[in-house]
């Protein structure tokens, strides 16, 4: 039995002619997933603030017992990886409207022991991946065996003697960037608010939004709902693949969430509790010192898909896949999370897209409200 069309709080939805098909069409995209013997995916999706489907297909978890194989739901929370980078975007902007954070303060302010080509890029050169810092991934010590930490990246970065560029004057995306960004809202949040970055993020973010099951993954102690746990396709199976060497950084991807939260995110992204200057800076390019756009807003690539403007982001860790588009024209949404390796995130969310469009995008006269089908 299919779950009936919600609305963005989790209550019932009045019946809407063509929510039936919706629900339909993406069952029948997505029957391939929908297995009791393998990993599979979540997703959410939203038409003029209804959630016209939201449900899980496969499990959540390849265990042994009925307890370890529990099936996914809308409510299940997935390693967001890097589709979280729009979050610490947000929690920059956030501060920068309260004062205590400027996009042009130079990383001198806050790491004196990074060298010194890197100590002259600033906030706004992490935030739109133009810093020139090096990929720390390819940093990592071959003989390394434990968890990196922030810290570790920081260390790394401090030891690089050479730019990939002078800052400001390319765009190349930078999971050390957005790590370096972490630490940054970290530390302002604890000298301004006494909190720790998780807290911050839970109080000025994910509460007033709604997302009532996100988390920042800081060990696996932390408290994850309904977590579902990342597998590797492996000889014609599955294998548990949840945590690598960069799984305990935080910046750039450590965030859990569910469909059901990312339904809720998009909609207070277009709500009265963000103001118009922190929307600016999540939704509008970077540029370049000669003016080039880096497509990249603040933690979202912001194009044009057949004419219709997108504001998206894609994430890629061991054992999960994920993406997160909105089409804010057209008040719809889209969020796939999968906890297996051998999805295209960009590709299913293309067939949710075609197969709930049709019910989505409608016609809306000039001056009148949207009208359903």
């Amino acid at each position: 039995m299919r779950p009936a069309a919600l609305t963005l709080d989790g209550s019932p939805s009045a019946a809407r002619a063509g929510d039936g098909p919706v629900l339909a069409a993406v069952d029948e995209a997505l029957a391939a997933y929908d297995g009791a013997d393998a990993p599979g995916l979540a997703v959410a999706v939203v038409a003029d603030g209804v959630v016209v489907h939201a449900r899980g297909y496969g499990l959540a978890a390849l265990a042994s017992g009925a307890a370890g194989r529990a099936p996914l739901t809308a409510a299940s929370c997935f390693r967001l990886a890097s589709v979280s980078k729009q979050f610490f975007g947000f929690a920059a902007a956030l501060l920068e409207e309260r004062g205590l954070l400027r996009f042009d303060q130079a990383l001198a302010d806050f790491f004196p022991e990074l060298p010194a080509h890197a100590r002259d890029a600033t906030v706004d050169h992490l935030v739109h991946h133009t810093s020139g810092l090096r990929d720390y991934e390819q940093l990592i010590p071959p003989q390394r065996s434990t968890q990196l930490s922030d810290l570790d990246v920081l260390a790394l970065l401090a030891g690089e003697p050479q730019a990939l560029f002078t800052p400001g004057s390319e765009y190349r995306y930078s999971n050390g960037g957005y790590v370096l960004l972490g630490l940054i809202i970290e530390r302002i949040a604890g000298a301004a608010y006494g909190r720790s970055l998780a807290a911050f993020l839970r109080d000025e973010i994910f509460r007033p939004a709604g997302m009532r099951t996100a988390v920042l993954y800081e060990a696996e102690s932390t408290p994850i709902h309904q977590r579902a746990y990342g597998h590797a396709a492996r000889d014609g199976g599955f294998a548990r693949a949840d945590q690598s060497l960069t799984s305990a950084t935080r910046g750039d991807g450590a965030i859990y969430a569910s469909v059901r939260d990312l339904a809720a995110w998009h909609a207070h992204l277009d709500g009265p509790l963000v103001s118009p200057q922190v929307r600016a800076r999540l939704f509008t390019p970077g540029l370049t010192a000669d003016a080039r756009s880096t497509h990249y807003g603040a933690g979202f690539d912001v194009s044009d898909s057949d004419g219709h403007a997108r504001q998206a982001h894609t994430g890629s860790s061991i054992g999960f896949r994920t993406v997160f588009e909105r089409f804010p024209a057209q008040r719809f949404a889209v969020a796939v999370l999968a906890n297996r390796d051998d999805v295209e995130p960009r590709a299913l969310a293309a067939l949710v897209a075609a197969a709930a469009m049709p019910s989505a995008f409608v016609a809306r006269p000039a001056g009148g409200a949207a009208k359903h089908p």
